[in-house]
């Protein structure tokens, strides 16, 4: 599986999440390596192209929901 496909959102905080704020100008990438380090997934099995991929994700996710101001993400280990 690629990292874009392990990605997880949801509104309500989950097992191993971290909180989001949408509108706090998200680094995708430093959210990923954040998360990654703190839950010991290697990020070498991954390709720069999948990481960013997965970046570019998670800064677009939820901002068309102009309902709430944050969401949880995951990665599927």
């Amino acid at each position: 599986m690629t990292l874009s496909e392990r990605l997880n959102f949801s509104d309500k905080e989950m097992k191993n999440s971290i909180k989001i704020n949408k509108w706090s100008g998200v680094n995708g990438y430093n959210q990923i390596a954040r998360y990654c380090a703190d839950n010991d997934i290697d990020l070498k099995q991954y390709t720069e192209h999948d990481i960013e991929g997965a970046s570019l994700i998670l800064e677009d996710f939820g901002q068309a929901d102009k309902t709430t101001d944050c969401f949880y993400f995951s990665i599927d280990i």
